[in-house]
């Protein structure tokens, strides 16, 4: 999603159907040894954020605020639509290339890029997303929640759209990633009484042909569905 990446919202790039290959951990499923030890290396189960972020944002507390990756405080255009109201969240990837960086200044590049190559490139008022999760489980605010957002055609009404940075079609997500995901949803359910049957992937609303969030991170929504927010 990063100029010149040509990815576009609604046609992620396919991958073929990888199954689960650890179901040791209850808690983390699907994570190999390789995936194990480089979250060990690279991400923290409660990851701090830069300093000087407040960590009291709603309706998502401890997201981190807009100002910290961009000077743009909102939307570029007039082409924005009130959210009118919440009853559904659906769960993005970026989809592009693998996202190894977990550091703060690499993400913040990478964030303030996605957004300039949907204002610039596809004419959005602003980044698609209203929230993104990064390789170490931070979350940062994106797209203000009384708009919406960018990241499903056609059904962006309603929809809070939150994406998890990487390509979970030849990546996983990490621990930290599966950790804040879930927070994520489960305080945006309480906020807004969203129940669990409105918690969606991209691929799963209706007329959308992607892959999106890839494989890896579809296997991991089913199961936060089934065994952590129900």
């Amino acid at each position: 999603m990063v100029a010149g990446m040509g990815l576009a919202l609604a046609g992620c790039v396919r991958s073929s159907v990888a199954p689960p290959v650890n179901q040791q951990s209850r808690h983390r499923p699907w994570l190999d040894r390789d995936q194990q030890t480089a979250d060990r290396s690279t991400a923290s189960p409660q990851p701090s954020p830069p300093a000087g972020v407040s960590t009291h944002a709603q309706p998502v507390p401890g997201a981190i605020a807009r100002q910290h990756w961009t000077r743009v405080a909102g939307p570029v255009s007039r082409d924005i639509h009130a959210m009118n109201g919440v009853n559904r969240i659906t769960v993005h990837h970026e989809g592009h290339t693998q996202v190894e960086f977990a550091d703060v200044s690499s993400t913040q590049q990478r964030l303030e890029a996605i957004r300039r190559t949907h204002t610039a490139q596809r004419g959005w008022a602003d980044i698609g997303y209203h929230f993104i999760i990064d390789r170490a489980g931070r979350v940062w605010c994106g797209r203000d929640v009384r708009y919406q957002g960018a990241h499903a055609r056609e059904q962006n009404e309603h929809n809070i759209g939150v994406m998890v940075l990487g390509n979970f079609g030849v990546q996983a997500p990490t621990r930290a990633q599966v950790a804040s995901l879930e927070q994520v949803v489960r305080t945006l359910m309480s906020f807004y009484r969203v129940p669990v049957n409105r918690i969606y992937t991209h691929r799963e609303l209706p007329q959308q042909r992607t892959a999106c969030p890839g494989d890896q991170l579809q296997a991991h929504v089913g199961w936060l569905r089934r065994a952590r927010l129900a």
